[in-house]
């Protein structure tokens, strides 16, 4: 929805352009920072142990 007024050239968006990229954005950096600090409680903790994967690919799958 876009909101103008007669008198002036300024033009309102409602919602403000980009606001769906910007809260993508914020969203993105917070599970970053969420990530981090799983990995940071997760290495100070005395259940901590080395993992390793192993992946192959199988044919037909």
């Amino acid at each position: 929805m876009i909101m103008q007024f007669h008198d002036s050239d300024e033009t309102i968006h409602i919602p403000p352009q980009d606001i769906f990229e910007d809260l993508l954005d914020q969203v993105e950096k917070l599970q970053t920072q969420v990530d981090e600090l799983k990995r940071l409680q997760y290495s100070n903790s005395s259940n901590a142990r080395d993992v390793f994967l192993y992946g192959c690919e199988l044919a037909g799958s």
